[in-house]
């Protein structure tokens, strides 16, 4: 089954109901994206509550990202 499009504030009404959210970027083509929460505690809550619930007709697996700005250059 093929991945439905999904626009950045398909993600942003659903998840919005676990915090304030900083920014919402959906990687068109590539199946993923990206929220950013206000609070690490807001991120961990949505984490739980909404991995594998449905966003339009995709199935939402959620994990951690990392931000470039945290990554050290050796």
């Amino acid at each position: 089954e093929s991945l439905t499009l999904v626009t950045d504030e398909d993600p942003r009404r659903q998840f919005s109901e676990s915090g304030k959210i900083v920014s919402v970027k959906i990687l068109v083509g590539k199946g993923c994206g990206f929220v950013q929460f206000t609070t690490k505690s807001n991120a961990e809550e949505t984490l739980q509550v909404m991995n594998r619930t449905t966003i339009g007709k995709n199935t939402a697996c959620l994990s951690w990202g990392h931000s470039p700005a945290n990554k050290q250059v050796i």
